[in-house]
């Protein structure tokens, strides 16, 4: 089965402790299923951001048996009002990735 996670604060286990995503799709996987994982570029709670350039997404490589992918948010500090576009923004922006994998 194809199986597609959306979580915009979740991050490879690397950089943080919000990885549960990355975790479930790791075991979906030895499961036997098609997995995508599909993130934001602006790791919460943190002054990480993935992508750096102008692109919309970025493809995590790791050894895991599934796809990684970044996509395009702002960052957003402490205003709420940023953060709530960056909601936006990664939503667009994952749909735009959706898009291409299809």
């Amino acid at each position: 089965m194809k199986i597609t996670i959306l979580n915009q604060y979740n991050m490879p286990p690397e950089y943080g402790h919000l990885n549960r995503h990355y975790n479930l799709a790791k075991y979906l996987a030895k499961l036997g299923h098609k997995v995508t994982v599909i993130v934001g570029s602006k790791l919460h709670n943190t002054r990480t951001q993935i992508i750096k350039g102008k692109e919309f997404s970025s493809k995590y490589e790791h050894s895991e048996s599934f796809d990684y992918f970044f996509v395009k948010t702002m960052d957003y500090g402490n205003s709420k009002i940023k953060r709530v576009f960056a909601m936006f923004q990664y939503i667009i922006n994952a749909k735009k990735l959706i898009k291409t994998m299809d």
